[in-house]
């Protein structure tokens, strides 16, 4: 057993020296390999991993075709010197790049829908182990699975804060075929504004955990979907439709426009739950006005939450 132990740990090491490093900037005063995103995808190969520099300019958008990449930028309030963050264009993850993550990029949609050439991260069909963390989504800039059918599978979605932008399958998909969501967790996530989720209807194991929703939500609810596990939630200033046949475990809602609270209609069902109570939140006045600030204390002062 021992021997399998070491070669197994030898392996796995020997597996890591093949993995490379790449550098992007596409600013003069930083020193790196690549000036594009594409490029240093180009030259990689899976398992390598491009470091993207912080920049005043925003870099063009990129595709992963067929390979195991992760992008890494500086996340949504970086403390380097000067503190730029990685503005990005839409990111196209497609073929057999399963294992891919994007992480620490800032992706700003200028309030167009992606479905009509805005912003987005894009994952095409039949994926599986995809890890989308720390990244910000302003203005519809989205997560989107575009239509055509097929599944997704052991997707991760942590740490990232949208403002204003949705996670879901593509709209205007008439006539074609579903997509399948199997074994996705959403956790430690911040949605602002109309941040949410749209047509989750074919879900197998999807969970939300430990996500904070608030501010006004245009009539949005921040589900569109079905048989889905939502606990240890905090929902402020926002409504619920939408949402069937979904499990609700130990979350709290506050200041929810009146309606009743999910876990009792659409065949919901829930154990836990708080309604209509104040977090108290440090920051409980600004996220009771929907402001939109990454630099928000959420952690929770006292009470109920």
């Amino acid at each position: 057993m021992k021997r399998i132990i070491a070669n197994l740990c030898f392996l796995l090491f020997a597996l890591s020296l093949n993995a490379t490093i790449r550098t992007v900037s596409n600013s003069p005063a930083t020193l790196a390999q690549y000036n594009s995103i594409q490029a240093a995808i180009d030259a990689s190969n899976s398992g390598d991993t491009v470091y993207i520099h912080g920049s005043g300019t925003g870099y063009a958008g990129a595709t992963i075709q067929d390979k195991s990449i992760a992008l890494i930028g500086p996340g949504w309030s970086p403390t380097t010197s000067p503190a730029a963050k990685a503005f990005v264009g839409s990111i196209f993850i497609s073929g057999n790049s399963n294992n891919s993550m994007i992480q620490g990029l800032y992706l700003a949609g200028n309030n167009q829908n992606p479905n009509n050439g805005g912003i987005g991260i894009f994952l095409n069909n039949d994926l599986s182990g995809i890890s989308l963390i720390r990244n910000t989504f302003t203005f519809n800039a989205c997560i989107y699975v575009p239509c055509g059918g097929g599944t997704m599978t052991n997707l991760l979605i942590e740490g990232n804060c949208f403002y204003s932008s949705t996670i879901g399958v593509q709209h205007n998909c008439w006539g074609t075929g579903p997509v399948f969501f199997n074994d996705v967790l959403v956790t430690n996530n911040v949605f602002v504004g109309t941040g949410r989720f749209a047509l989750l209807n074919y879900a197998t194991n999807v969970v939300f955990d430990h996500n904070l929703f608030y501010g006004s939500d245009g009539g949005y609810s921040p589900f569109a979907g079905q048989y889905l596990l939502i606990k240890n939630n905090v929902f402020v200033g926002r409504h619920f439709s939408s949402t069937d046949n979904s499990i609700f475990q130990n979350n709290i809602t506050y200041n929810t426009n009146g309606n009743n609270p999910p876990w009792t209609y659409s065949n919901n069902s829930g154990t836990g739950n708080i309604d209509n109570t104040n977090p108290q939140m440090v920051a409980q006045t600004d996220v009771n006005n929907g402001t939109f600030n990454l630099l928000l204390d959420f952690s929770i002062s006292s009470g109920a939450a």
